[in-house]
Order: C-alpha cells, then sequence, then structure tokens
C-alpha cells in the first residue's frame, strides 16, 4: 500500500461523532486554509493549523485536492488521510462556563477591542436582529458576525436568561436571510460551540484563562477579512448591555 502523504494532527469533538456514522459529505467550498464540507444538514471542514481549532474541523497537515462539488464517503480513505493516533481538539471554554465579568476587565476589552460602530445600531434586541442577519457580503456577512459575537459572549456573560432566550429565537427565526455557512455559525454560537479564537478571548472574560487579553483579541481580529472585527464588536455590544 502506498504511503499516505496526509497526516490529522487533531480531530474536533462534532467531527469525531459524523466520523464515526460513515456519512456522505460533499466538498461545499475549497478555500486556501478550509475546505468546507456539507454533511447531511450541517457544514465540517477540513482545515489547516493556520485557521485555528474547532469541534467541526479536522486538522490537517495538507489539504486535499478537491473541488466544489465532489462527493465521497467521511471515512476519507479515497483522500488517503492518514487518522491513525489522531488526538480529539478540545477547545479553552467550557461550553457550561457562566461567570461575571468584571469592570477592568470589560474597559480592557473596549480599550483594545476594534469598533465598527458606524456600521451597525449600537444596541442588539431580539427585535432588530433583522437589521443585522444577511448584512453584507460574502460567505459570512458581517452584521452575521456581529450577532455571532454578541450570542457567544451573551451565552456566557449576559445577567439575563430571557434576553439569551429570546435572541437565539430570533437568530433561528432568520436563519433564511442569510448564507448556509454564515448559517451554521450562527447555530454553533447558540449551541455554544465557536471556534478557539472566540473561546480564548471568552475563556479570558470569564476568569478561567490567564492568557492576556489584547493578544488573544489580535488573534480573533485576523479571522477573514472583516469577520473578528464584527465578532469583537458584537462581543462589545453584549458586554455593555450587562
Amino acid at each position: 500500500m502506498a504511503e499516505r502523504k496526509i497526516k490529522a494532527l487533531y480531530m474536533g469533538e462534532r467531527f469525531a461523532r459524523c466520523l464515526e456514522q460513515h456519512r456522505q459529505a460533499r466538498v461545499f467550498s475549497v478555500h486556501r486554509k478550509v475546505i468546507n464540507l456539507s454533511v447531511e444538514d450541517e457544514l465540517l471542514a477540513l482545515a489547516l493549523p493556520q485557521a485555528g481549532g474547532s469541534s467541526r474541523f479536522l486538522c490537517l497537515s495538507a489539504l486535499p485536492d478537491v473541488k466544489p462539488g465532489d462527493l465521497f464517503l467521511l471515512n476519507l480513505r479515497e483522500m488517503k488521510i492518514d487518522l491513525s493516533e489522531v488526538p480529539l481538539w478540545r477547545g479553552p471554554l467550557p461550553s457550561d462556563t457562566r461567570a461575571q465579568i468584571t469592570s477592568e476587565l470589560l474597559a480592557d476589552f473596549v480599550t483594545n477591542g476594534t469598533c465598527l460602530c458606524h456600521l451597525f445600531p449600537r444596541v442588539v434586541t431580539p427585535q432588530n436582529v433583522q437589521h443585522y442577519i444577511g448584512l453584507g457580503p460574502g460567505l459570512t456577512p458581517a452584521g452575521d458576525d456581529v450577532l455571532l459575537g454578541y450570542i457567544a459572549a451573551d451565552n456566557h456573560l449576559g445577567g439575563d436568561p430571557a434576553h439569551t432566550k429570546a435572541m437565539h429565537e430570533a437568530v433561528l427565526a432568520n436563519l433564511g436571510r442569510t448564507t448556509r455557512l454564515s448559517a451554521q455559525l450562527l447555530n454553533n454560537a447558540i449551541a455554544r460551540d465557536y471556534h478557539e479564537s472566540i473561546q480564548r478571548v471568552l475563556a479570558i472574560l470569564c476568569g478561567i484563562s490567564s492568557e492576556n487579553l489584547l493578544t488573544a483579541l489580535r488573534r480573533l481580529a485576523q479571522m477573514g477579512a472583516t469577520s473578528g472585527q464584527s465578532i469583537i464588536y458584537g462581543m462589545q455590544l453584549a458586554l455593555e448591555r450587562r
């Protein structure tokens, strides 16, 4: 048997569950660091280490040569990916974390965060979700990224469970207004499932990580063209609502 050239470096928990089910996957989109896979009603991804971690990522030493529309079984044998002894990735933020942010950390966040207040309303409510969702170009419109950041911060640092529940319901009711990839990411956020860069910021704000906040914010700000900056702004709106 020819030696496999692509080594799996780590695997997210959600990717692992889908892999066990031997589900059929279709290549949804191909990018420099990530290949998005459509697996029935959800999206997973093959990713390079530079893309960071996620429960839905399989991190690889190299990306396979595929194109949008390619169909295959999720056992990945035909792609010659070595899945032996691949460790499971778990992010720095437990999904059930709930905390109160300190006034010092909030001031630090606002000082170091990227403000995009000229693009969006300053207050997010269940009633004005439609003014964000689907707004802006790209696979993940900027308005959706703001909502993602808002939901993520509100899930763990919000003081009003009724507001959190209403926000979740409003976003779910409007997912048809945006792209499939963005809808998946918003669904993930509602389920408290975020990319590693988001988890790192939240872990600091929740007081369970001693990492430097500015360093974590800079890493998050580099996500996508403007996605990270929009996520940070959404977080800021949620934290200022407290």
